[in-house]
């Protein structure tokens, strides 16, 4: 009987709108640059590129999400130290995230950690990672020291002999990261089949720097895509200053709307009457998107976006495989630093990865939640007045401005649906 090793990641976010303005955030808006750093979104943009052009409806996913928990896996084997002998599990994972160094990683990660440490009237920023391991697994203590000391990561011995009490444990850890969003992650025959489950979760909490007046929300017509007649939902609408461009290479409008706090912003890319999604997605990459927010200017602009709320769950096996990662789900997977347990070491295969996600945006800002689920068995088992009307399909990705870090991406192709649950 195969045994399951489940690498689970979350990631849930709540934005409020701000009730009062200080001058620093307007100075910060006026003096806005885009992230000038090593790039640190190639994987994520290849990841959703894979995901969306095969998928018709609403979705929502965590790129950050899945690579903390890639990350882990590549740590596991021993990639931080090994310089000779690669395993081909290490080389596609190293390859795949070829954007980033391990000590561009570690700085990333560490400005993530230490906006945990300091609190901020603005939001709230909460990320925890823990590793439920059987009581039969011996971690190794130097794996162990590794992420913790990196990724503030713990591990607890739990019986999943006893799957129902094992998924009560698992589940509630979830529930409290989440702020109650995802409750039921993992069930009981899930939790039988496993020797580990790795879990990574994020809570953000911020304030919209300009909220939407809810008086000026209206009914609007949006069409999507196949809809012979557009459908009326609710739109909230504005006008301010804000960052935009209409982006000649992409064939869209740029529109950045800003979270208060001076780190978070929620860009929105809408393809223009004449383009699509598909075809901004065949323009759209890392190096694209970068160009085309220095490009962005901070103008007068009109904004009429849908208020939407939709729930996602895709399985990841086939977009992390067409990426270049194969190894860990074979029997030639290499992972030797996860466990030095009997019939375990070095003997543990992916076997799935699963994300769940969901967001709910309105005037007062955005909910948004994600968990990823990785399965391992053990392998022997300007300055005229801009418009931006978001009345078709449209792209929207969450970003931490000062690191770069891509926590959420996904797209609207109609605001009325509540989602696609994925098989």
């Amino acid at each position: 009987m195969f045994t399951k090793i489940l690498l689970l990641c979350f990631l849930i976010g709540y934005v409020v709108a701000a009730d009062d303005q200080d001058s620093s955030e307007e100075e910060y808006d006026y003096n806005y640059v885009p992230f000038q750093g090593p790039p640190f979104d190639k994987f994520d943009w290849r990841l959703v590129n894979e995901i969306i052009q095969e998928e018709k409806s609403n979705l929502v996913v965590s790129p950050f999400s899945l690579k903390v928990l890639l990350t882990l896996l590549l740590e596991a084997t021993g990639a931080r130290s090994n310089t000779e002998l690669k395993t081909q599990t290490e080389r596609e994972l190293e390859q795949v995230l070829s954007d980033f160094s391990f000590q561009q990683a570690d700085e990333i990660y560490e400005k993530v950690f230490d906006s945990i440490k300091k609190p901020n009237k603005n939001y709230i920023l909460d990320v925890g990672t823990k590793i439920y391991v059987n009581d039969f697994i011996k971690p190794i203590n130097k794996y162990a020291s590794l992420i913790e000391y990196r990724y503030n990561a713990s591990i607890e011995s739990i019986s999943f002999g006893n799957p129902r009490y094992a998924t009560q444990i698992i589940n509630q850890w979830v529930a409290n990261v989440t702020q109650g969003h995802i409750r039921n992650l993992v069930n009981e025959d899930a939790v039988a089949e496993s020797v580990m489950i790795m879990l990574n979760a994020i809570f953000f909490k911020g304030l919209w720097r300009h909220p939407f007046p809810e008086n000026e929300t209206a009914p609007y017509p949006f069409k999507s895509y196949g809809e012979s007649k557009p459908t009326n939902v609710q739109f909230m609408q504005q006008t301010g200053q804000f960052f935009y461009d209409d982006s000649v290479a992409l064939n869209a409008q740029l529109l950045r709307l800003p979270y208060k706090g001076k780190k978070f912003a929620m860009t929105l890319i809408l393809p223009n009457e004449n383009s699509n999604l598909q075809q901004l997605m065949e323009k759209l990459n890392s190096s694209s998107l970068k160009l085309a927010k220095w490009y962005m200017e901070e103008n007068d602009v009109k904004v009429k976006i849908p208020k939407f709320k939709f729930d996602y769950k895709i399985n990841l096996n086939e977009a992390v495989k067409q990426l270049g990662i194969r190894d860990i789900f074979t029997a030639n997977a290499s992972l030797a630093l996860l466990s030095r347990g009997e019939g375990t070491r070095n003997e543990l295969v992916v076997s799935n990865i699963v994300q769940k996600a969901g967001l709910a945006v309105d005037e007062l800002g955005s909910v948004a939640y994600a968990a990823t689920e990785i399965q391992l068995v053990n392998k022997f088992g300007g300055d005229t007045m801009k418009e931006f009307t978001a009345n078709r399909p449209f792209l929207f990705f969450i970003e931490d401005e000062t690191t770069g870090a891509l926590l959420f991406v996904g797209k609207v192709v109609n605001p009325a649906a509540l989602g696609k649950k994925a098989q």
